[in-house]
């Protein structure tokens, strides 16, 4: 369970400087690579997590709009989705997940 926290962690860090990052018009792939491995990993974890407050479609559904938006290089978009869509619901996953 440890390291779904950590995870969760690692990708709302993640979040926040592409955030800022976007914020000034920069956009660094590495780091969008990255998070987004970050996200496949936490996907396949939580599947294996027995606990009703892990909703994997609504977490699909998120991740779908946050691709969809990279895929059309909208990265502001991109950006505003992991930052008010997807990490809120992570921050939700990890204090429920205990």
């Amino acid at each position: 369970m440890s390291d779904v926290i950590e995870l969760i962690d690692n990708i709302n860090k993640d979040c926040d400087e592409l955030n800022s990052m976007t914020e000034n018009n920069d956009v660094d792939f590495d780091l969008i690579i990255k998070l987004v491995d970050s996200l496949d990993k936490l996907s396949n974890k939580a599947a294996l997590i027995e606990n009703k407050n892990i909703d994997l479609v609504e977490y699909n559904e998120k991740l779908k709009l946050a691709l969809d938006a990279f895929e059309e290089k909208d990265f502001n978009l991109f950006s505003d989705i992991m930052q008010y869509e997807l990490k809120p619901l992570l921050e939700y996953w990890k204090d429920n997940i205990v």
